[in-house]
């Protein structure tokens, strides 16, 4: 009754009544509503490259890179890092490599004072005469690869063993399968990379489960019994 001789407009509002009309919205472009009545249509927003000029949302489209770093927007792409070290001094990205590793006081420790990766360290005073740290009490042995006198003439290679130098652990040592020839390993024609036969030998080992291995010819191993 109170817009019976008409309405009072206000825009797309009736000021009286609260009826709406499909005219003069007052549009939030970018929202894709009326701020008056609420009615909805597409969202328009005012591209600049990746980024709206009135309300900063962005889009996966017409980037600024900047190596790695979109400069408008900032998102990051994997590919033309700026790297300080292990750390891209564009978008904060790290890797696992070149870090500029300093001692942690008090600490068994090493840490990266550009990504706080810590890695444990110890000093060779940091050790007892058994190899136990006196700080953090882990046990850690400092073995070097040492070749002895063959035992058995049946043999080509050296003994080989590993014999820690601070406390005098040994260990037997094993057949780094990845410098042995394939052809040596096989049987046929070509060398062994380490120790230049032509034919893999018949060679003892001992792994650090304590169990005896024979390493056959063919390069297959069997338990001594």
């Amino acid at each position: 009754m109170a817009c019976l001789w008409g309405h009072k407009w206000d825009g797309c509002q009736c000021t009286k009544c609260g009826k709406v009309r499909s005219e003069e919205h007052d549009w939030d472009l970018c929202k894709g509503a009326c701020r008056k009545c609420g009615s909805k249509q597409a969202e328009q927003h005012d591209w600049e490259g990746c980024k709206c000029k009135r309300c900063g949302k962005t889009r996966d489209a017409e980037h600024d890179w900047a190596g790695c770093k979109c400069k408008r927007c900032g998102k990051t792409q994997d590919i033309d890092h700026g790297w300080a070290g292990c750390t891209c001094i564009r978008c904060g990205r790290r890797r696992d490599v070149e870090h500029n590793i300093a001692e942690v006081p008090d600490k068994c420790a090493k840490r990266c004072v550009r990504c706080g990766k810590e890695v444990p360290f110890h000093k060779n005073e940091d050790f007892d005469g058994n190899c136990i740290c006196k700080k953090c009490g882990i046990e850690e042995h400092n073995f070097k690869q040492v070749y002895m006198e063959k035992k058995s003439s049946l043999s080509s290679l050296p003994d080989e063993k590993w014999i820690c130098s601070r406390c005098g652990t040994v260990k037997e040592g094993w057949i780094d399968w990845n410098n042995v020839g394939r052809g040596c390993a096989e049987g046929a024609e070509g060398k062994c990379k380490k120790c230049g036969a032509c034919s893999l030998p018949t060679y003892y080992i001992i792994y650090p489960d304590k169990r005896k291995f024979r390493i056959k010819n063919d390069g297959s191993k069997a338990p001594i019994k």
